[in-house]
């Protein structure tokens, strides 16, 4: 039901990442309010791994959170992605492997790749969409590349400058050891350039019937994970959709059918416009009044429902409690949180 995602084998492998640095998966999970069955799902929402990244950096105030993460990445980290790029014939097509499978691995970035002359230059776009997502997650996909640079090519990799869509931060130096190249902060993009010799090497891995094997594997994988219904498209429609143009009307025509015809299809899947309507706001009004100084008139707005008492009556459904209290109990666990490790590192 999300429209932003992240594919799990990934979010696993940085969570095990975390694991490996010591820290309590269970408690991060927790402090987050996620539920870790997320983790049964072929692909996370792009939205509760952010709040996962943020309570483990807030629980343990590491540096910079998406380094750690990288500790968990493996050569199977992108399921059969991963194969077929180490078994590729360079680095370069190796890179090219995550390109051609961009979306199935996420549609939170664009992925790109552009050499000219003497340099060479692989990163990736932030979606205008998931633009307020925390730049730790970014920072792992990064250093997701890194490692997968030095899994194809063991020699040291010939990185001659790193670019960093945000601010230099206190713990800039922690950036610089890990990747040991200069870094451009506060650049459009993510990315990593390269010395074209290095990028194009041969790589002591290439093997061309293990690399079609997992590309065809890859393909089986994703086309048996990400087949969607009706009713996943109409959610994630939904989910983005704000006040008047999440009605019945306005999303049969964003679909091109009529209300009757729209109904029969989600009737024919187990489910209605109604019944996915409720999923959708009680997630997003969730989402919103955890992540967002925002107000409870503007989440009801947001939310389509055309008074502050209907939506304070539907969220008392659904969570025992006014949007208000909820906002205000989220908030002072997270400040009780903060309190707990400054107590702990005193």
């Amino acid at each position: 039901m999300h429209s932003t995602f992240l594919i799990t084998p990934w979010v696993v492998s940085c969570l095990n990442g975390f694991k490996l640095k010591g820290w309590d998966l269970d408690k991060i999970f927790e402090a987050a309010n996620v539920d870790s069955s997320i983790l049964q799902q072929p692909t996370c929402d792009a939205r509760l791994v952010n709040d996962l990244f943020k309570s483990a950096a807030i629980l343990y105030k590491p540096p910079v959170v998406g380094i750690e993460a990288r500790k968990g990445i493996t050569p199977n980290s992108l399921v059969a992605v991963s194969l077929a790029a180490l078994s590729s014939p360079s680095l370069s097509a190796a890179l090219g492997q995550m390109i051609k499978y961009n979306y199935n691995l996420t549609n939170c970035i664009d992925f790109f790749l552009e050499e000219n002359g003497g340099n060479s230059v692989f990163g990736f776009q932030i979606n205008h969409d998931t633009s307020n997502h925390y730049s730790a997650i970014y920072d792992a996909i990064l250093c997701t590349t890194m490692k997968t640079c030095r899994f194809i090519q063991p020699s040291k990799p010939v990185i001659t400058l790193i670019e960093m869509a945000q601010a230099k931060p206190t713990a800039h130096e922690v950036y610089e050891h890990y990747f040991k190249a200069p870094i451009r902060w506060n650049a459009t993009r993510y990315a990593l350039h390269f010395d074209t010799h290095y990028f194009n090497q041969p790589s002591i891995h290439f093997n061309q019937p293990l690399m079609d094997e997992h590309e065809r594997s890859a393909n089986t994988y994703f086309s048996s994970h990400n087949h969607k219904t009706f009713a996943d498209e109409l959610a994630a429609y939904l989910y983005d959709a704000q006040g008047n143009a999440m009605s019945l009307s306005i999303a049969a025509h964003y679909f091109s059918t009529g209300t009757r015809t729209l109904q029969r299809k989600l009737n024919a899947e187990g489910t209605s416009f109604c019944r996915l309507l409720e999923d959708v706001r009680k997630a997003k009004a969730e989402h919103l009044l955890r992540t967002n100084n925002i107000t409870v008139t503007e989440v009801t707005f947001e939310l389509g429902f055309s008074d502050t008492g209907n939506f304070s009556r539907a969220f008392k459904r659904w969570f025992d409690c006014s949007p208000s209290q909820y906002q205000k109990r989220y908030k002072e666990g997270m400040r009780k949180m903060q309190h707990v490790y400054l107590k702990e590192v005193s």
